[in-house]
Parts: C-alpha cells; sequence; structure tokens
C-alpha cells in the first residue's frame, strides 16, 4: 500500500485512463515480485500534476492541452516511476507492528455552501451560457483564467437555488497504530498537515474522494488569493479548516 498526493490528470486530453496510480501499481507489481499494489492519493487539492515550463526531455511524448499546459501519457510513466522509486526506497526498511484491533468511525459535517449574490448571478449566466454554447471565444479570457472564470461562473449557476448547507461525510479506519482519514472530495494538502498535527495515532495517512466527490477544499489562504479552486469551490472560505479540526476529533474518538 502507497500514498502520494498528486491529481491523477497527467495524461490529459479527453481519455480515459487510470494515469499515474495505475502506472504506479503496474510498475511495482512488476519490479516486485509476487505484490499487489494498492495506490491511495493523498490530499492533493493543490498539487500541480504538470510541468508548466517544459523543456528538453520534459516535453518528450506531449501535447499542449486546454490550459496552455503541457500533458502527456509520457509525464504520467515518469510520475508513476518517480513514486515507485520511493516505495523501493522503503520496501525493505518498514517497520512491523502488532495488530490487535481494527475501528472504523463515519462523522457527519454540515458545510456552508458558497452561493453567489444576486449581484453576481446576471453575469455568471452570462459567461455561463456563453461556454455551453461552445462561444468560448466571446469571453476575454485564455488558458488557465478562462478555465477559471468559466467554473466560477458554473458554481454559482448552479448554486444559486442551493441550500445554505451541505452534508458531507468524513470517514476514518484505525488498524493498530495506524489510521486512515477519508475525505470526500478534493483535500488541499494544508489539511492533510493540519491532521497529522494529530498524537492520536504513530502514523496518519489522509485520502482525497473517498465515498464522495464533493469537490475542492481550499485553504483560508486560497481564498484570499482568488485562485481556480476557491473559485469553483462549492464551499465557503473555512471549510479546509473545519475539515481538519472534525478530522483531529474523529481521530480522538476511535483511539477511545
Amino acid at each position: 500500500m502507497t500514498s502520494f498526493a498528486n491529481h491523477p490528470d497527467v495524461v490529459g486530453g479527453e481519455l480515459i485512463s487510470a494515469d499515474w496510480p495505475g502506472l504506479t501499481r503496474r510498475t511495482v507489481e512488476k519490479i516486485l515480485d509476487g505484490t499487489k499494489c494498492l495506490v491511495l492519493n493523498g490530499t492533493q487539492g493543490d498539487i500541480n500534476h504538470v510541468n508548466v515550463f517544459p523543456t528538453g526531455g520534459f516535453l518528450n511524448d506531449m501535447f499542449m492541452d486546454f490550459d496552455d499546459v503541457s500533458r502527456g501519457y509520457a509525464h504520467a510513466k515518469y510520475i508513476a516511476r518517480v513514486v515507485t522509486g520511493g516505495v523501493l526506497q522503503a520496501f525493505d526498511k518498514v517497520a512491523y507492528v502488532d495488530v490487535d484491533s481494527i475501528n472504523y468511525l463515519n462523522k457527519r459535517l454540515e458545510l456552508p455552501s458558497n452561493k453567489p449574490t444576486p449581484e453576481q448571478l446576471p453575469e455568471a449566466i452570462r459567461i455561463n451560457d456563453l461556454h455551453n454554447a461552445g462561444k468560448d471565444a466571446e469571453l476575454p479570457y485564455e488558458g488557465m483564467m478562462l478555465t477559471t472564470i468559466v467554473a466560477e461562473a458554473g458554481r454559482m449557476v448552479r448554486l444559486a437555488d442551493a441550500p445554505d448547507t451541505f452534508d458531507m461525510t468524513l470517514s476514518a479506519i484505525a488498524i493498530g497504530p495506524v489510521a486512515f482519514v477519508g475525505i470526500p472530495g478534493e483535500p488541499f494538502s494544508g489539511i492533510g498537515k493540519l491532521i497529522r498535527e494529530s498524537d492520536a495515532f504513530d502514523l496518519i495517512i489522509a485520502n482525497c474522494l473517498t465515498n464522495g466527490g464533493e469537490g475542492y477544499f481550499p485553504m483560508q489562504d486560497s481564498y484570499d488569493e482568488g485562485g481556480y479552486e476557491a473559485r469553483s469551490s462549492n464551499f465557503k472560505a473555512g471549510v479546509a479548516e473545519h475539515i481538519a479540526a472534525e478530522s483531529k476529533k474523529i481521530l480522538e474518538d476511535l483511539k477511545k
């Protein structure tokens, strides 16, 4: 079992692929005879999965994707081999521990939705309608800025008549001194760092997209900066810090 935090959107385009997690599993199992590899994805919401300034060999078998970023199968293979290298380094040096208990808990959270104001909605509807009609060229934006504006408009239209809060379920499993926290969306790496501050277990592994995909959970500073993830998130600022605090509580309850 290996855990690594990174968007599995390296191949790009409109292909269906297991991307670097599938390639990691395949590579590890090929190198380590008799091994079955399970890849867990960590708190990857703000982890960049592409080389935004590729040169030389980093351009091998790549193409320019919709957001002016180079993607390709070759880069997914590269990431898989880097992760596999980490697995091979640790494989023979793991610590063996006794396990006398397995425990599991769920916890329901109520999170405020990131609804638009009445003043924001007309422009959001205009942008969303143009995008859905295939008329992005009529919008004065390009590349990632275009992607951000369109995603923000889509979020506003989507949440215009949404409830004020959304329910969400956190999950946690403890296997002896090791705990796994499952978050049903794409948590920023800061959430994982905050969760791992807990001293309830010797090893804590935080995982994304567990039993649900509720979108991005950005940290407060990302809302302050106004980037893509925060502007498209279904949830108001403070969501990440709240999830981290509640995750620590569920770990404490799991330990009892």
